[in-house]
């Protein structure tokens, strides 16, 4: 299984080119700000660029359509572009492939696939014309791109995942892992006391790929250097003899081809296994959301199927929240 697993995850340093080079050159387009507000309800400021009419941040996550983030300006609340607030229930990712989508990208994502399913407790579901009215929201998996690129976390309806011809099975890690919810490790809000950054060594025009989150979208273990997630110490730099990050004691981040122990502890905390014992039940608390006071509990219930699988939650009786200042009735 080791060697198995080598195999599919063999990774170049074509690869590695090929992706820094899909996340082209912003500085020149059109571009916009605005904040994301994550699982954990925080705000993120974030900057994004209008790519083959997609609004796209840190290179290679897309927020959606860009026109359509620009409406939203217009907005009671402009700045609020996009809440990142829903993980796949039951653990299971549904996708469909394009049509016309090559064979080599359908393999890269095959594979990745496959390894994720071995390594952690994620599933996934292929959509097709027999089981469509059964998967309202799905991946959609395209190489009718010159990118590597994917939504973060499950959007509704349609979302992209964009596997250019020459993203390999890493990079398929990669933007599978952004679809399942989880952000880059070099911007996360603690990365200062893990990296130094160094700007003046970055290609003009790609500095974005650098800002710094204002909190982690899987703000669930040690910083992991050898995360798939992270960039490595020469990812956009002007020159190969000027690194654009480094580790604080001054080693190299390299280019991480395969899911890092960190990375599946960390999938596996979003998506826990999901097995249980049949006709077994469990129940929790709902409290309100920061900002509120709850005046009453709420509470949900799940029940394990006869597969052997939790269902989703279903409310009981929701809470009472009350915004500060108010009084509980």
């Amino acid at each position: 299984m080791a060697l198995a697993l080598a195999l599919a995850f063999s990774a170049t340093a074509n690869e590695s080119e090929y992706f820094y080079e899909s996340i082209s050159n912003h500085s020149a387009l059109e571009s916009g700000q605005g904040v994301i507000i994550d699982p954990w309800s925080t705000e993120i400021d974030v900057t994004y660029y209008n790519v083959d009419g997609l609004a796209v941040m840190e290179g290679d996550i897309i927020l959606g359509d860009f026109n359509e983030i620009k409406e939203r300006d217009k907005g009671a609340r402009a700045n609020v572009i996009l809440t990142v607030s829903k993980l796949w229930p039951l653990n299971t990712m549904v996708y469909q492939f394009d049509a016309n989508i090559d064979s080599r990208s359908r393999a890269h994502f095959i594979s990745a696939m496959d390894n994720m399913k071995n390594t952690t407790f994620v599933n996934f579901v292929e959509r097709t014309t027999a089981n469509q009215s059964q998967y309202k929201n799905y991946v959609y998996v395209t190489s009718n791109t010159t990118r590597c690129s994917s939504q973060l976390g499950m959007v509704g309806g349609k979302q992209t995942l964009n596997l250019a011809y020459n993203c390999g099975v890493a990079t398929a890690t990669h933007e599978i892992a952004h679809a399942l919810g989880i952000g880059h490790e070099h911007t996360r809000s603690d990365r200062d006391s893990h990296i130094n950054v160094y700007l003046s060594n970055v290609q003009s025009g790609f500095e974005h790929n650098f800002n710094k989150s204002g909190s982690d979208f899987a703000p669930y273990s040690a910083y992991d250097f050898n995360s798939i997630m992270h960039y490595h110490s020469y990812a956009f730099a002007k020159d190969q003899s000027s690194p654009t990050m480094l580790r604080n004691n001054g080693g190299q981040i390299g280019f991480n081809s395969v899911l890092s122990q960190g990375d599946i502890e960390g999938i596996n905390s979003l998506y826990p296994d999901n097995t249980c014992t049949a006709g077994a039940t469990e129940t929790r608390t709902l409290r309100c959301q920061s900002g509120q006071i709850t005046c009453e509990t709420g509470q949900e219930r799940r029940q394990c199927t006869s597969d052997g699988i939790w269902g989703e939650w279903e409310i009981v009786n929701s809470p009472i929240c009350i915004n500060f200042g108010q009084h509980c009735p």
